[in-house]
This record gives structure tokens, sequence and C-alpha cells, in this order.
């Protein structure tokens, strides 16, 4: 397919009207070009390709990763481009938190990372260092203070002293 569409690209190219003015050469060249990328098959061919090329060369994979990687950190440094990454990147979470499927997906990696977290004897300190920095707000110290009360509330034993003694968790 990308064979077929470079061959059309080269007759198209060379079976065109004369050009104009030889000063023209250039311009002419340049505007061709222009024209061949702004050609809905000829970019099909060029995706088409790219993605067999993937499929076949893992080298080839690779130094494309590599390429996609190095274009995105250079969007990340580039102060305007930063901020439409940042938003592109908050409208995306805003996306997967509004749907059902997608916020379950999320909510497991997050507890899956914070358990990653917990288990690294590196990271695990620097966890609880943030941790006890967000303890200094009075708000998180609220909701902490009625997650744990609720906790507590569900843990006491009913009135007059019973015990749960079958069912689920209390075994």
């Amino acid at each position: 397919m990308l064979v077929t569409a470079l061959i059309a690209t080269a007759l198209w190219f060379f079976l065109r009207p004369p050009f104009q003015r030889p000063g023209d050469l250039g311009d002419q060249v340049r505007n061709s070009v222009v024209e061949l990328a702004d050609e809905p098959t000829v970019q099909r061919a060029f995706l088409e390709g790219r993605r067999e090329a993937i499929e076949r060369e893992d080298q080839l994979t690779e130094d494309l990763l590599e390429q996609n990687m190095r274009e995105w950190r250079a969007m990340f440094e580039n102060d305007d481009v930063r901020e439409e990454m940042l938003d592109l990147n908050l409208d995306m979470v805003d996306a997967i938190l509004e749907s059902d499927e997608l916020s379950k997906r999320f909510g497991a990696q997050v507890i899956e990372v914070f358990q990653q977290i917990a288990d690294d004897p590196q990271l695990r300190p620097e966890m609880i260092s943030v941790m006890l920095n967000l303890l200094n707000d009075s708000r998180i110290q609220s909701q902490l203070t009625q997650l744990i009360q609720t906790i507590v509330g569900q843990m006491a034993p009913p009135a007059g002293g019973e015990t749960d003694t079958g069912g689920a968790g209390g075994q």
C-alpha cells in the first residue's frame, strides 16, 4: 500500500503540466508536497505503512516510541504547550471519573499504586511525610476525624453488650 502511494505520488508529480517560470520551481515543489500532505489517501498510506512496520520491526518500534517520548518531553518543556497538555490530562481524568466503569478501574489503579508505595521501603517514608503534611490541613483533620468516628461507631458492640458472632465480618 505504501509503495502504491509513493508511485502514485511520483507519477502525479512528474506528469503535471510544466512549470511556468524556472524561479518558481522551489515554491511549486513545496506547494505540491503540501497538497500531498493534505491528501487523506496519502496520510492513510503513511499511517498503514507505519502500523505495519511497527508490527514487523522491533527496532523500528523502539525507535518510534523513543521519538514519541522525546516529542512529549519537548511539548512538556514548552511553557505554552505544557499548559495545554495539563489541561488535556485534567479533562481526561474528569472523563474517567464521570464513567462508572473507568472510575472503578482508575480507583483500583490508585489503590494498587498506594499498595506498591506502602510495600517499598524507600517510598514508604516519603508517603508518610506527605500524609503527615496533609494532616496539618484543618479540613483534612475534620474529615479524618469524622471517618474515624464512623469506623469506630461501626465497630462498637450493640447496646446491651451483645456481640455479633455470625455473618460477614463478625466471626
